[in-house]
């Protein structure tokens, strides 16, 4: 089962048990070090979403689909190799399901499980830097968004981290679905690239149910 934020933290303390074991290319491990890779990539598939079930970071909703649990993260490590003696390093994450950035190596238009890299905890001198330079690039964001509910039309202000979350939230007055559509249009990603159809209420950020439960390309 998934841990909550404070759970996380005390099974590292007391040096918990590894949940998953994901080997990775040497480029993108050396980047999340670095820092400069925030996100790791699997393919939506049966075998991913039955792995990331099996640790709580993944629910199947009685339509058949999958959610990922927000405020939600696990403890995996990143493995450089397939041998038990590869290079490895432990760290926190959490798990949305999206369109992933092609410079870090996701197809365009092509769904993912994006596994957001939160923390990195095992500790040496490149992975204590890649730590910092991820709280360096974070320091001056405040995470609060402003949306006006097309539902209720209340104007509403929350936190929220789009890195993690994504850009559908729920308005906390109607209960209806809220799209962040000014914090998307504001990023150097997606910015004027909108591609809302108001025919299907779809988008890359709230894409379409097949009628096998599976989410549409």
């Amino acid at each position: 089962m998934a841990k909550k934020e404070k759970e996380v933290e005390e099974e590292i303390k007391k040096g918990g048990d590894i949940m998953l074991t994901l080997p990775i290319k040497k480029k993108w491990y050396d980047m999340i070090l670095s820092g400069e890779k925030r996100e790791e990539y699997r393919k939506y598939s049966p075998y991913w979403i039955k792995r990331f079930e099996t640790i709580g970071l993944l629910q199947q909703n009685k339509d058949g689909t999958y959610k990922a649990p927000i405020f939600f993260s696990a403890i995996v490590k990143f493995r450089n190799g397939y041998s038990a003696n590869s290079p490895s390093f432990d760290a926190k994450i959490s798990l949305s399901i999206g369109t992933g950035k092609t410079e870090w190596g996701a197809k365009k238009g092509e769904t993912y499980l994006i596994l957001t890299i939160e923390a990195i905890y095992k500790k040496n001198n490149s992975i204590e830097n890649a730590e910092a330079n991820i709280m360096q690039k974070d320091k001056d964001r405040t995470y609060i968004v402003t949306e006006l509910c097309s539902n209720c039309m209340n104007e509403i202000e929350m936190t929220w981290n789009t890195d993690i979350w994504g850009y559908k939230a729920f308005c906390p007055v109607c209960g209806e679905r809220l799209m962040l559509c000014d914090e998307c249009r504001h990023t150097e990603e997606f910015g004027g690239k909108c591609d809302y159809s108001a025919n299907s209420d779809t988008c890359m950020h709230n894409k379409a149910v097949n009628n096998n439960g599976g989410i549409e390309a």
